[in-house]
């Protein structure tokens, strides 16, 4: 059970890390261009 927590969590981080990424970038060029 240990290691389905961990791996829900790696993969949990790894969609934030994408999706905090996104959000930067379309922030980004909304407010540049």
């Amino acid at each position: 059970m240990d290691y389905n927590v961990m791996d829900f969590l790696s993969v949990f981080l790894f969609s934030v890390k994408v999706a905090s990424l996104c959000l930067r970038w379309i922030w980004y060029h909304s407010t540049c261009s």
